[in-house]
Formats: C-alpha cells, structure tokens, sequence
C-alpha cells in the first residue's frame, strides 16, 4: 500500500504534490494538537475535581458544626 501512494505522489505535478503536503501538514498539526490537549484536559479535570471534592467535605463539615451548636443552645424559657 505504501509503495502505491508513493507511486501516486510520483505521478502528481508538484503544484498538487505542494497541495498533498500542506494537508499532510494541517492534519499532523491538528492530531498533535488533539494528542497534547486531551491528556491536559484530562489531568487538569482530576486535579479541579480532587480540589471540589475537599471543597464539598470542608463546607459539610462546618454545615455539621453549626448545627451541631445549634443543637446544643437550650430554648429560653
């Protein structure tokens, strides 16, 4: 297959072998793109949800302490 498109390319006038080689060019940049910026998004999603879920324990653990003293002030009578 290798040795076709090879052949093909060959048998092309330069000015579209130009064209065949700037599109080889966008997609590469485009799938190194992609390959850089999904493992990014990735790790950067863990990061944010690791650092939401300390948030969420922290803000329900002061919610338990004011009930808590707010469960231990006796009515006046």
């Amino acid at each position: 297959m290798q040795s076709y498109s090879s052949s093909v390319r060959q048998s092309l006038p330069p000015m579209q072998q130009n064209c065949l080689n700037q599109a080889n060019a966008v997609n590469n940049t485009l799938v190194g793109s992609f390959v850089i910026f999904l493992p990014s998004c990735l790790v950067l999603g863990a990061v944010l949800y690791k650092k939401y879920c300390t948030y969420r324990t922290t803000v329900l653990y002061q919610q338990i302490q004011t009930l808590e003293k707010l469960w231990r002030i006796s009515p006046k009578p």
